[in-house]
């Protein structure tokens, strides 16, 4: 819980390299996904599960995170870099991040979501539910702004 991550910038030649700390909330944070413009980072609260944790953003200018929920995990971007995917137990939700208005997307009747990635030009979402057995499922975006 909380302690520190990481980053350097992998475009400059690796002598002239300069790792550099941030430290993070007291929740912890646990990146999951960066905006295509290079500006955030979506992730997750550090509780010792990987089921709802809660989401967080983390600005990376300024070196601040915002509380986004205190539910939900492993959170997308879709490539407008203002809305993303998650799972919140057996839902899979979306979420825009300026007006904080989220919608349900997915259910799948009682059984947790384990993995998740969302394809480069949204079109589909790939997502695993939590069982012994070896279903997929898979949801298409459609329709006006997908």
């Amino acid at each position: 819980q909380g302690g520190a991550f990481f980053m350097f910038d992998p475009t400059k030649p690796w002598k002239d390299q300069a790792v550099e700390t941030v430290p993070a909330p007291p929740e912890g944070f646990r990146g999951w996904s960066w905006s295509s413009d290079g500006h955030y980072i979506l992730g997750q609260f550090e509780r010792g599960t990987i089921q709802g944790g809660g989401l967080q953003l983390f600005t990376v200018d300024s070196k601040s995170f915002e509380r986004l929920r205190d539910s939900g995990s492993m959170p997308g971007w879709l490539k407008d870099d203002r809305r993303f995917v998650f799972f919140d137990a057996d839902k899979l939700m979306l979420m825009d991040v300026r007006t904080k208005r989220v919608k349900e997307l997915w259910s799948t009747k009682g059984i947790p979501i384990r993995a998740m990635a969302v394809s480069r030009k949204d079109e589909s979402i790939y997502f695993v539910p939590l069982t012994t057995d070896g279903d997929i499922w898979l949801a298409t975006l459609t329709g006006p702004g997908k």
